[in-house]
């Protein structure tokens, strides 16, 4: 069931605009053609302009201009529209939860076992994680780790700008991986926010510094936030930097997932990797919002474009 609501009905009063246009249109429009009538060469124009059988029936109006009017008074309309700020509900797919994506970007995922390497792969595979948060109108903050965990976007329904953002991630120069500290940091985004939400943890699975991963579990624990964890890489490995070797640490993000309420999922290949995001999400129906604000500005300045047109063409006055 669809339904309409006015977050700003305040400025529903402006409407009473469109009256004072009318009047104003009106009483102009007559004045205009009380001065043709009385300055005007009805007999020149009749020669000039029309043969004699139409010359009576049209010499003798002037225009009142209504079309000029009536875009005017749909343009006040659409204005006024736009800044009560409509929206309109309709059912949909929605989710009471925030998600906080963590991508790993130390060296570890270059390796080659994903084509070109798993740190592309992670990467743009991510983006359709945001194209579903996108569906369900859900909040998502991003958090990048590698040495250390650094927090490249706060929640946010901004989907442009996190799309962004995954385009601008990059390998990090700081050396190893702190799987504790991107646990705890984006267990803190989800805390922050005072509402429900789960962490998508994206990695191979190794960690070689920093906090220690059983005390950020214990963390995410005491915080009652799910922590999913997603698998990038293979069981045989791949080769990154010249000589380095990783293969995926399976048992390390299942523990992770199983004592924090989440689930493990292991992808192996970009398919496996999609199908794995889309098990993360906890939707239901409900009333999804859609602001047509913007759409009735548009209509507004496209009227305001008309109005120029018609002023500047069929209606010009020349000099």
């Amino acid at each position: 069931m669809a339904y309409l609501t006015i977050n700003n009905a305040e400025f529903l009063w402006f409407l009473v605009l469109i009256i004072w246009v009318i009047l104003t249109h009106l009483f102009i429009s007559s004045k205009i053609k009380r001065k043709s009538f009385l300055f005007a060469n009805f007999e020149a124009l009749k020669r000039v302009t029309y043969s004699k059988e139409r010359a009576t029936s049209k010499t003798n109006k002037v225009s009142l201009n209504f079309d000029i009017l009536f875009v005017r008074v749909l343009a006040i309309l659409f204005f006024v529209f736009a800044l009560a700020n409509p929206v309109l509900w309709y059912e949909g797919e929605v989710s009471d939860l925030n998600y906080v994506l963590a991508i790993d970007s130390s060296s570890s995922m270059l390796a080659d076992d994903f084509v070109p390497n798993r740190f592309e792969v992670a990467r743009q595979l991510s983006k359709f994680f945001l194209n579903r948060v996108k569906e369900i109108r859900a909040e998502m903050g991003i958090v990048s780790f590698a040495g250390s965990a650094i927090i490249v976007s706060p929640l946010s329904a901004d989907y442009d700008r996190l799309g962004i953002v995954f385009d601008g991630l990059e390998i990090s120069r700081i050396p190893g991986t702190d799987l504790g500290q991107a646990i705890i940091t984006s267990v803190n985004l989800v805390v922050a926010s005072g509402e429900p939400g789960v962490v998508v943890l994206v990695t191979d699975g190794r960690p070689t510094v920093g906090t220690q991963v059983e005390e950020a579990v214990y963390y995410a624990q005491d915080a009652k936030v799910p922590i999913h964890t997603i698998g990038v890489g293979t069981e045989e490995g791949g080769v990154f930097i010249k000589a380095g070797f990783s293969r995926l640490d399976e048992e390390a993000l299942a523990a992770i997932a199983e004592k924090t309420g989440g689930t493990f999922f292991r992808a192996e290949n970009r398919d496996e990797f999609g199908e794995a995001m889309r098990d993360v999400f906890d939707i239901k129906k409900g009333q999804v919002p859609f602001d047509l604000s913007v759409f009735f500005l548009i209509l507004g300045l496209l009227l305001v474009v008309i109005e120029w047109g018609i002023l500047n063409t069929r209606r010009r006055i020349l000099p």
